[in-house]
């Protein structure tokens, strides 16, 4: 340990040590207090705790953690004069950024709110054949309309979607299944890549895939995926994903998640805080409860049907949450790929097992409670 001034020690100390050293401190402290910055494996790469009396505390700044203290009144009135005159600038420039963000959006937003994108894919089976349509809306400026779809990560969903369609069709006597006459729909959602903002309601992107087999007429049954971006990655813009989301959650008789605690409990978060008029599916099924882990689940799903992702890992989350967060503070240069399709493929692979893991009743026996 090494005393850089009066009561300030700088250290390196192993976990187990730093622990019992923290506690003796807190014993002998009395009546004054002290704050323990360790390293530790997050965002920020530090923890700080705070103990004891101090005027001095903690604040979480967007995720990151930073000390404060009061100031002197002098010194503080000088600062409010100072903030009060940089507000009124950043309320000119706001103004400002306005009118130019609206400027550069020169399509058709149809609807879309300012800073967010839709997607939608839709699948049919038309003479003997499986169709599929891509379309989308934006009002980002950094996406218009005719470019939020890609190659290759387009051919991920066109493999996979056809393919649930093809195995749909194939199915015999398919009005005995469980599922038959049911909606179904899958969501997922993607956040921050810091687990204690993403359960605070941070939520940038939700997908959802959709079959409908309650109308079944000449074995077209179209598989429809819908996904909205917010670009801003504001949590105050979180509910308005939700509010897109919302014509689609009409009539579903079976939500499928994989990890309730983690999709569900996040978007319950954000109804409560916002006071939202949602209601989710009475029935939800979460394919956890059956594999431990995406990866397994689809590794399953592969060994059933051949099918698997190829222009996504499930192990680059970080490294595509870093591509749409963009680059600088103010986010330049915003990729919706390859998080998009990782998106969609996490709605698409869950689905699709559920329907195989229902499609033989002798094998599935123990998944009838999930019916």
């Amino acid at each position: 340990m090494l005393q850089l001034k009066p009561g300030v020690f700088i250290g390196t100390l192993s976990a187990l040590v730093g622990e019992k050293l923290w506690k003796k401190i807190r014993e002998k402290q009395g009546d004054g207090g002290a704050i323990w910055i360790k390293a530790t494996n997050n965002e920020q790469r530090y923890k700080l705790t705070i103990s004891g009396k101090t005027n001095w505390s903690i604040n979480d700044f967007d995720g990151i953690q930073l000390i404060t203290h009061p100031l002197k009144k002098s010194i503080k009135r000088k600062i409010d004069l100072q903030e009060k005159g940089d507000k009124q600038i950043k309320e000119i420039n706001e103004e400002a950024s306005v009118i130019q963000s609206t400027s550069n959006v020169t399509w058709n937003t149809e609807g879309t709110p300012k800073g967010f994108i839709t997607r939608k894919v839709l699948f049919n089976y038309k003479n003997s054949k499986i169709l599929s349509s891509f379309s989308g809306t934006s009002n980002y400026e950094g996406y218009p309309p005719e470019i939020l779809w890609e190659k290759p990560w387009i051919e991920d969903i066109k493999i996979i979607g056809k393919s649930l369609v093809s195995f749909l069709n194939n199915i015999k006597n398919l009005q005995e299944m469980c599922f038959y006459d049911k909606k179904l729909m899958c969501l997922d959602i993607e956040t921050t890549d810091y687990l204690p903002k993403a359960y605070e309601g941070f939520v940038n992107i939700i997908g959802v895939s959709i079959i409908d087999l309650r109308e079944i007429k000449s074995k077209n049954f179209p598989l429809i995926l819908f996904q909205a971006y917010n670009m801003t990655r504001e949590k105050t813009r979180a509910p308005l994903l939700l509010k897109i989301i919302e014509p689609y959650l009409k009539d579903v008789d079976t939500l499928l998640v994989f990890n309730r605690n983690f999709d569900i409990k996040i978007i319950n978060t954000i109804v409560n805080k916002f006071s939202l008029k949602i209601t989710l599916p009475k029935k939800i099924v979460d394919l956890q409860e059956h594999f431990p882990s995406l990866v397994r689940l689809e590794n399953f799903l592969s060994s059933q049907v051949g099918v698997k992702r190829a222009y996504t890992s499930k192990f680059k989350y970080s490294e595509y949450y870093k591509l749409f967060k963009g680059k600088g503070k103010k986010g330049f240069d915003k990729k919706i790929e390859p998080i998009g399709t990782y998106n969609l493929t996490d709605t698409l692979t869950p689905l699709f097992t559920y329907l195989i893991l229902n499609s033989n009743k002798k094998q599935n026996k123990k998944y009838q409670g999930d019916n």
